[in-house]
C-alpha cells in the first residue's frame, strides 16, 4: 500500500513540477498555491512575528505577504522548505528576484529529528546575511519555530523560556503531533549546557533523539488508547 501512495504521490507531484509561464502553467500554479500549499488559509492570517530586531518569522507569503515584506525593507529571505522543483519554491524564486530579496534555501523538516548540516547552515545564514532578514517555512509552526528558538539562543543569548515559547500553540505549533521531535530536540540541546555548534558536532545522536521520541510517543498514544477503551 506504501508503495501505491508513494508512486500515486510522485505521478502528482509530476503534474505541478517545472510549470511553464503559459496560460495553462499559470492557472496549474494558482490551483497548488491556493488548494495543495494552503494559500488560501495563508492569506486571512498570518503569524508572521519580529522575534528579534530586524529578524522575522512567518508562515510562507502571499503576493500581500511580499509586498509588506518589501515595505518593511526586508533584504534576505531565508526559505526553510528547501529549493524545490514545486511551484511554491519557483514563485518565490520569481517573486525575490522581482522585489531585490536575496534568497537563502534551506532543507528542514517538520516531523523529523533535524540533520546537522541543515542546522549548521541556518545558523550560517543568521550571522551572516543582510538584515533585516525574514524566514519561512510552510505553516510558519515548526520548523520556523525552532529556527526562531536557536537564534534567541544562540544570537540574542536569549532565556530557555524565551526560545522554548517560539515553539507554542501562539504560532500553531502541537507539541504532541510528529512535529513534537523539534521540541524533543530543543530539550536535549537546553540539557547539554553547551553551544549549539559543539553539541552537534559532539554530543547529538539524530537517530536516537529519533527512536526516543517515536518510542514514547507510541507509549502515549497506547495509553490513551486504553483509556478510551476503558472508561
Amino acid at each position: 500500500m506504501s508503495d501505491i501512495f508513494t508512486r500515486a504521490k510522485r505521478a502528482f507531484d509530476a503534474i505541478f513540477a517545472d510549470l511553464p509561464d503559459t496560460a495553462r502553467g499559470r492557472w496549474l500554479n494558482w490551483v497548488y498555491m491556493a488548494w495543495f500549499d494552503h494559500a488560501v488559509l495563508r492569506g486571512p492570517w498570518t503569524n508572521r512575528m519580529e522575534i528579534a530586531p530586524g529578524v522575522w518569522r512567518g508562515n510562507h507569503p502571499t503576493p500581500r505577504g511580499w509586498r509588506w515584506l518589501k515595505a518593511q525593507g526586508i533584504k534576505t529571505v531565508l526559505n526553510l522548505r528547501a529549493v524545490s522543483r514545486k511551484p511554491f519554491y519557483q514563485e518565490e524564486e520569481r517573486i525575490c528576484a522581482e522585489l531585490g530579496f536575496r534568497l537563502i534555501s534551506v532543507a528542514m523538516s517538520a516531523r523529523a529529528a533535524p540533520h546537522r548540516e541543515s542546522l549548521l547552515e541556518v545558523m550560517a545564514a543568521f550571522r551572516s546575511a543582510e538584515k533585516p532578514i525574514f524566514f519561512h517555512c510552510k505553516s510558519g509552526a515548526d520548523r520556523s519555530g525552532l529556527a526562531a528558538a536557536l537564534y534567541l539562543l544562540e544570537i540574542e543569548k536569549r532565556s530557555a523560556a524565551e526560545a522554548r515559547a517560539m515553539l507554542s500553540r501562539r504560532f500553531v505549533h502541537l507539541r504532541h503531533s510528529k512535529a513534537g521531535i523539534l521540541d524533543a530536540f530543543l530539550d536535549a540541546f537546553l540539557a547539554s549546557g553547551q553551544d549549539l555548534e559543539t553539541w552537534l558536532e559532539s554530543g547529538y545522536d539524530r537517530v536516537q533523539l529519533q527512536a526516543d521520541f517515536d518510542a514514547a510517543r507510541q507509549k502515549r498514544r497506547f495509553a490513551e488508547t486504553l483509556g478510551i477503551i476503558w472508561r
